[in-house]
């Protein structure tokens, strides 16, 4: 801050200093608002934060936004406040998770205020190209094929990307024949005995819809 002062005609500057001020920093918890048009438009999702890693100096706050079904764990001691604020008061590295969703997790780094920080257009930066890394992946995983007889509920890749989507949403098999639905962490079998079109959808997100058709042999 500046105060100007004039005195007998002549002109002087007085620089009085500035207390530092502390800063608040942003995690998107899941897909950020600017990239949900373009992922859904690939019917894929992200469950990852945003910036997976941010650093700030003691006594700084990270506020945490929610995009999604989203929560956040952080085990460690070192802050205060409650979401989606929290005030980081020690130095430290703390690993944050998803209680939702397994594997989502992120790191605050607290420095002493003596460190440097990146900025906030470097902050931004990183989540262009994390968001440019999970549509690269999306794109990716519309075009992945299915073994025979099997049918994906849902895609998983890499980085938390998702698509949402039955692969392949039409299944054609022979009457008798059995078909492995796969998800992440199980497959299941069912026996397709009898002629007929059959629909099947998520319950969770019933959007996803599929059919199978057992055809007379």
């Amino acid at each position: 801050m500046e105060t100007r002062t004039r005195r007998r005609g002549a002109a002087g500057v007085l620089a009085v200093p500035v207390a530092a001020q502390a800063a608040t920093n942003n995690v998107s918890m899941g897909t950020p608002t600017s990239a949900q048009k373009t992922l859904g438009g690939l019917a894929a999702d992200v469950n990852a934060f945003f910036p997976q890693t941010v650093s700030v100096h003691v006594g700084d706050t990270v506020r945490f936004t929610p995009n999604g079904f989203h929560t956040v764990d952080l085990p460690a001691k070192g802050s205060s406040g409650a979401l989606p604020l929290l005030k980081f008061t020690k130095a430290g590295t703390y690993r944050y998770y998803c209680d939702v969703h397994a594997g989502m997790k992120a790191t605050v780094k607290v420095l002493p205020k003596s460190k440097p920080v990146p900025s906030a257009k470097a902050d931004a930066s990183r989540v262009k190209n994390q968001i440019a890394t999970a549509v690269k992946t999306a794109k990716t995983l519309t075009k992945a094929t299915q073994p025979a007889n099997t049918v994906s509920v849902g895609v998983a890749g890499k980085h938390g990307v998702e698509i949402f989507t039955l692969a392949p949403s039409n299944l054609t098999v022979p009457a008798g024949t059995t078909v492995t639905f796969t998800m992440s962490a199980n497959s299941y079998e069912v026996q397709f005995s009898a002629p007929g079109t059959y629909t099947f959808y998520c319950l969770i997100h019933p959007f996803m819809k599929g059919t199978v058709t057992a055809t007379a042999t």
